[in-house]
């Protein structure tokens, strides 16, 4: 099996002298324990096959689709909203911690130092956007579901998407403030939650640019 196939799977603990690395290992493949796309490719590779490409993106999609849905109709009890919200938030970590600790783990150290490998770039590129989008909409969900923990109550899914953006951009105009502490928790999560998706998104985008142009040194010498 070509481990650099891999998409989501388990992380490997393997002693890398850095208790940092196998803590982190190790709580990723604790919640890992709670994501399907996980198990599925779990057990293609039992097989030794790659997951084909469309399941992870139909994964995706569909989870971007159900939060739309819910936002345009908010039919759903406040109690489902909420958890919809927070499985999607947790979906989108738990991606971006296996593009930059578990695949790191996983693929060989190429040529070219030390850069993140993902299978397709361009994909990549889109789907992380694709995640982005998600996030908003996770926590304009969850914005809603506390909307009178702000003044004007949040009481409809374009306040509550207008509202998850400013606080995602941190443009924060002031025509909506939290006024409870719930209403401060949500804001502080929030961006909290973008940072750490940057920070961990950060380093596979460079390397995503920077490791075409080493290959095209390498080539060239």
């Amino acid at each position: 099996m070509d481990h650099k196939q891999s998409i989501l799977t388990f992380a490997p603990l393997k002693r890398t002298g850095s208790p940092i690395i196998l803590l982190a290992s190790v709580i990723i493949n604790i919640l890992s324990l709670f994501s399907p796309m996980i198990w599925i490719e779990f057990f293609y590779h039992r097989c030794d096959k790659d997951v084909p490409k469309y399941i992870i993106e139909l994964w995706v999609l569909m989870w971007l689709c159900s939060q739309i849905v819910c936002l345009y109709f908010l039919g759903l009890s406040k109690r489902w909203l909420f958890f919809l919200g927070l499985y999607g938030l947790y979906n989108i970590l738990l991606s971006a911690s296996h593009d930059l600790i578990v695949n790191q783990l996983i693929n060989k150290r190429t040529k070219c130092e030390y850069f993140v490998e993902v299978r397709n770039p361009i994909r990549w590129l889109l789907l992380t956007i694709i995640n982005i989008g998600q996030g908003v909409f996770c926590f304009a969900l969850i914005f809603f579901v506390f909307g009178n923990a702000f003044c004007p109550a949040i009481r409809d899914s374009i306040t509550a998407i207008y509202q998850s953006i400013l606080t995602f951009t941190t443009l924060g105009y002031g025509e909506i403030t939290p006024t409870s502490s719930s209403g401060k928790i949500i804001v502080i999560f929030e961006l909290a939650f973008f940072m750490i998706f940057i920070t961990l998104k950060l380093p596979v985008v460079l390397s995503v640019f920077r490791i075409k142009l080493c290959g095209y040194l390498q080539s060239s010498s």
